[in-house]
C-alpha cells in the first residue's frame, strides 16, 4: 500500500508538470512556435528515414513533463533529472530528439538577435562506440532537418547554422584538420573523419574533401552530391 501511494504521488506530479507545459504552450507564443518547428522537423526527418511519424502517448507525455523546465529558466523542475525508461525499439530516441529540436529553436526564438541562441545546446553521451555512431547518424537527420527549416527563415531563426559534432577522442576521429586531410581517402582508416557515409535526406553517398581555400590548414567539407536532394550541396 505504501509503495502504491508513492507511485500514485509520482503520477500526480507528472500530470501536474504536463499541465504546466500545456499552459506554457497556450500562453507563450515563443514556446508554442518552437514546439511547432520541432514537430515539423521531426515529421520531415521521419519522411527522410522512410516512416510516418505518429507520436505515442508516452513520447508526448515525456516531452510535456520536461518541456516547461527547458523553456523556463526559473522553473523549479530544472533541479530534477528525468529518466525515460522504455524497452529497446520502443521510441525513446524520438522522444528526446523532439526535445532537442524544441530546445534548438526555442533558444533562437527567445532572443531579439536569433544568433544569440546559437552555440552548444545539448550534449549526448553513450557508453558504447557502436551505439554512439548509430545515435550520431540518427541525430544528424534531425539536425539537418532543423537547419533546413532555419535556412528557410534566417531572419527569424538566425544565420548561424544548427549543427552537430562528434567528440569521441583521437583514437576514433582525428583531432586536427591536417591529420584528417592526410587520412581522408584511406577507406580502411580506423580513425577516419568519414563518420557519416550517407546523406540524411536521400541516402546517397556523401562526398568528403579537404578544402584548402580556408585559412590555416583548411577545412574538411562534407556534401551531398545529389542536386535533387533537399540537402544537395
Amino acid at each position: 500500500v505504501e509503495q502504491a501511494a508513492r507511485h500514485l504521488d509520482d503520477c500526480r506530479q507528472a500530470a501536474a508538470r504536463m499541465d504546466t507545459s500545456i499552459d506554457l504552450l497556450e500562453r507563450c507564443a515563443v514556446t508554442r512556435e518552437a514546439f511547432q518547428h520541432a514537430n515539423e522537423a521531426m515529421v520531415q526527418q521521419a519522411g527522410w528515414a522512410g516512416y510516418h511519424l505518429t507520436w505515442r502517448p508516452f513520447q508526448v507525455g515525456y516531452q510535456l513533463v520536461v518541456l516547461s523546465s527547458l523553456a523556463d529558466p526559473w522553473d523549479d523542475d530544472r533541479e530534477l533529472m528525468d529518466l525515460l525508461w522504455f524497452p529497446t525499439g520502443g521510441g525513446k530516441t524520438e522522444a528526446y530528439l523532439g526535445l532537442v529540436a524544441f530546445l534548438c529553436f526555442h533558444r533562437r526564438l527567445r532572443h531579439d538577435d536569433s544568433d544569440q541562441g546559437a552555440g552548444t545546446a545539448v550534449i549526448m553521451r553513450y557508453t558504447l562506440r557502436l551505439l554512439t555512431l548509430d545515435q550520431f547518424r540518427r541525430s544528424s537527420r534531425l539536425i539537418a532537418s532543423c537547419d533546413l527549416l532555419r535556412s528557410r527563415d534566417p531572419s527569424r531563426l538566425g544565420d548561424i547554422p544548427i549543427s552537430l559534432g562528434l567528440w569521441i577522442g583521437g583514437d576514433s576521429t582525428p583531432n586536427r584538420v591536417k591529420d584528417a586531410a592526410s587520412i581522408l581517402n584511406q577507406r580502411d582508416a580506423h580513425n577516419s573523419p568519414r563518420q557519416l557515409t550517407e546523406c540524411p535526406a536521400c541516402n546517397q553517398s556523401l562526398t568528403w574533401r579537404h578544402d584548402r581555400t580556408t585559412p590555416g590548414d583548411g577545412a574538411i567539407r562534407c556534401e551531398c552530391p545529389n542536386d535533387q536532394c533537399e540537402l544537395g550541396k
